[in-house]
C-alpha cells in the first residue's frame, strides 16, 4: 500500500459528533481513515485512536474473543493503540461489556481521559498496563460562538414552541439515561414555590410521568436537528444537569451550555464540577437543598454564572483541544 507523506490514523467511530470536531481541525497534519483489519493496511498505519469499542468493530453482537483477536493485530503490526475513554461501560449498562473494555485498557499505550476525576473512576476500576500513559484532555464545545448570526428573538421562540413568558425559565435537554434524576427533579420543582419559575423538559422517556404543574412542560426526548437544539437552548436561562449516578464518565451537554453562554444548575456530580469550576451553580443533592437552591435563584445569580461561563469558551473551544490531542498522537505513533 502506498504511504502518503502525512501520517495516517485509523479512528474509530469518525461519523460521530465528538470525533469530527477533533478531526475537523487536524486535516494539515494527518491522513484520517476508518480502520481495516487487513496485512497491507495494518503496514501502513501509524496509530489506531480507539473512541467508544462497543461501536469499533461494527458487530452485531460484540464478541471479546473478536476484540481480542483485532488487539493481537494491532500489536503484531506495533500500532500504538490511543484510546479515548468516554464511557465507564456503555451507555445500555451491559455488564458484560467490563471485559472488552478491560482488553482494551490493558492493550492501550494512552488513554486520553474526560477529566481527572474520570481517570480516577476508571483506574480504581480497570487494569492498564504498567507502561499506558494517561493524559486528560477536556471534551470540546461547539464552535457556536465562532458565528455570526444573531440568536432568535425569545418572544418568537416562545409562541413557536408553546411556552409562557416567565421570570426565569429552567431546562433539561438530551437523551434519558438511568444517570439524570429528571423525574425526582420534576417532583422537587413541583414542591417549589416561585410562580416566576418555570421547567420545560425536552428528555422525557416515554414511560416518565410528568407532575400535574402548569409550570412544567415536558414531552419525550427526540432528536432534533442542530438548529431546532438551538433553538431550545436560546429559550432557556439556565440549563438543568440532575445527574444523580456517578456511573457516566461524562457529558457532552454540558459542553453545548459553554458554547452557548448559558448558566448551568448541577447535582454534586464531580465530573461537572471539575468541568465548569466556579462557573456551576451546585444544588448538591437531596430535595431539600435543591428547593432551597430553586428559592433563592435569581438574575444576578445567573448573570454571574453566565459570565463564567462565556470565560470558558476558549478553554474548550474545538481547535485547542484539537491541538492537545494532536500533541498526544504526534508524540506516541508509530516510529
Amino acid at each position: 500500500m502506498r504511504r502518503t507523506p502525512q501520517p495516517r490514523i485509523a479512528v474509530s467511530s469518525r461519523e460521530e459528533p465528538f470525533v469530527r470536531l477533533i478531526y475537523d481541525h487536524l486535516k494539515n497534519h494527518l491522513y484520517e481513515l476508518d480502520m481495516v483489519f487487513h496485512p497491507a493496511f495494518l503496514r501502513a498505519t501509524d496509530l489506531y485512536h480507539l473512541q467508544w469499542p462497543e461501536w469499533s468493530l461494527l458487530l452485531k453482537r460484540n464478541v471479546l474473543s473478536r476484540h481480542q483477536q483485532r488487539i493481537r493485530e494491532l500489536k503484531r503490526h506495533h500500532i500504538p493503540i490511543v484510546w479515548t475513554q468516554h464511557n465507564f461501560i456503555p451507555h445500555n449498562k451491559d455488564e458484560s461489556y467490563q471485559s472488552i473494555y478491560q482488553a482494551w485498557a490493558k492493550a492501550a499505550d494512552v488513554v486520553i481521559h474526560l477529566s481527572k476525576w474520570g481517570e480516577q473512576r476508571v483506574r480504581s476500576h480497570y487494569t492498564y498496563s504498567p507502561d499506558c500513559q494517561h493524559v486528560v484532555i477536556p471534551h470540546p464545545c461547539w464552535n457556536w460562538t465562532g458565528e455570526t448570526h444573531e440568536r432568535p428573538d425569545r418572544q418568537a421562540l416562545e409562541q413557536e414552541l408553546g411556552l409562557k413568558p416567565c421570570g426565569i425559565r429552567l431546562g433539561i435537554v438530551g437523551k434519558p439515561r438511568q444517570e439524570k434524576d429528571i423525574i425526582g427533579f420534576m417532583r422537587t420543582f413541583a414542591a417549589c414555590s416561585r410562580p416566576d419559575l418555570q421547567l420545560v423538559v425536552w428528555s422525557l422517556d416515554r414511560k416518565d410521568r410528568v407532575p400535574d404543574d402548569p409550570r412544567i412542560y415536558a414531552m419525550p426526548y427526540q432528536f432534533v436537528s442542530p438548529e431546532i437544539y438551538q433553538q431550545q437552548l436560546a429559550v432557556l436561562d439556565v440549563l438543568v444537569m440532575p445527574f444523580a449516578q456517578h456511573t457516566m464518565l461524562a457529558t457532552g451537554t454540558v459542553a453545548d451550555a459553554i458554547a452557548f453562554g448559558l448558566p448551568c444548575l448541577v447535582s454534586d456530580w464531580p465530573y461537572l464540577m471539575e468541568y465548569l469550576r466556579g462557573a456551576a451553580i451546585p444544588y448538591g443533592s437531596g430535595q431539600d437543598n435543591l428547593i432551597a437552591c430553586l428559592e433563592s435563584l435569581d438574575q444576578t445569580m445567573l448573570e454571574r454564572a453566565r459570565a463564567a461561563t462565556q470565560q470558558l469558551q476558549s478553554d474548550y473551544a474545538p481547535d485547542r483541544i484539537s491541538a492537545l490531542t494532536w500533541a498526544v498522537l504526534k508524540k506516541y505513533m508509530k516510529k
